[in-house]
């Protein structure tokens, strides 16, 4: 007989604005559908012992950008993993400890092949938080850009007004914040780091390298161009810069960066650092690379 556990209460978002009466199975050979939304979200067992729930979606081969988070109350130490739940799989899950309900990791998972694919979340935490998962990318096309649904804190109480300070002279006005010369920088990352050999797909440890870029970029409100080099001579490494930068955009945007702040750019190989050498040369890395440009001009 097949085990379900209730999931919030019982309703699981299935559409957009649609609610069903669904429960997350516990049972492999009966997964709950994943929503075309790409988020699912839960509450974490009653006791204390942890449980596995099984989700099934279609998928199309490519990058899967899976993000961790959690969406309640509660600083007891809580885990989610998330992991394809298919035999002959070698990597392991991807994992989230912690207590905040700001705790979140983003990574990727490479799924080899389109078709239907089993996950499995397991979840150990207390009953009042609840947990998140995000999926994107490349092969979940579809889905709705949309956010974990965070605790509001409670406002802070008021505080009576300091003493006005001693009148000063006046000093020069400060550029404005968002004035590109205030704020403009470049964080650069070997492509090397980021993809699989001479292609756009990002390698499964790229997560952890973009989604520390990811939280900075979510801290302001500048816009970003992403630029992408490689040394790959022609169309060939134009088109591939090109999709190399916008592979890191959709990273990005999965990651809760609004996409109309994101431009991307590919340059191929027009602007070698270190020029003379053959494509591909394990001695200038420099030259296959991805600038994340903040404030471009």
């Amino acid at each position: 007989m097949m085990v379900r556990r209730p999931i919030l209460g019982g309703l699981f978002a299935l559409a957009v604005g649609v609610a069903a009466a669904a429960d997350f199975s516990t049972e492999r050979e009966s997964p709950t559908p994943v929503p075309p939304t790409g988020k699912i979200t839960g509450s974490f067992p009653a006791d204390e012992n942890s449980e596995t729930y099984y989700l099934s979606t279609t998928t199309g081969a490519g990058a899967l950008f899976v993000r961790l988070q959690y969406a309640g109350s509660g600083e007891i130490e809580k885990e989610i993993a998330f992991a394809v739940a298919e035999d002959g799989r070698l990597d392991g899950p991807v994992t989230l400890q912690g207590s905040k309900p700001t705790d979140q990791k983003m990574q990727t998972i490479q799924m080899k092949a389109p078709g239907q694919h089993v996950f499995a979340i397991t979840a150990q935490g207390p009953a009042e938080a609840s947990f998140c998962v995000l999926l994107g990318g490349p092969a979940f096309p579809n889905a709705v850009n949309v956010q974990c649904d965070l605790p509001v804190t409670a406002p802070a109480a008021p505080q009576a007004a300091p003493s006005p300070p001693p009148v000063a002279a006046a000093a020069p006005p400060e550029a404005p914040k968002d004035a590109p010369e205030s704020c403009q920088r470049r964080i650069r990352l070997e492509s090397d780091d980021l993809f699989s050999g001479a292609t756009a797909s990002l390698r499964e440890d790229a997560g952890s390298l973009l989604a520390a870029i990811g939280r900075q970029l979510l801290a302001s409100q500048h816009p970003v161009r992403v630029e992408c080099d490689t040394d790959l001579p022609g169309e060939a490494g134009h088109k591939l810069s090109e999709q190399r930068a916008a592979a890191v955009r959709e990273f990005f945007v999965a990651f809760g960066v609004r996409a109309a702040r994101i431009e991307t750019q590919g340059f191929g190989a027009t602007r070698l650092l270190t020029p003379g050498k053959k494509p591909g040369s394990a001695e200038t890395p420099e030259n296959r690379r991805v600038e994340i440009v903040i404030c471009p001009s």
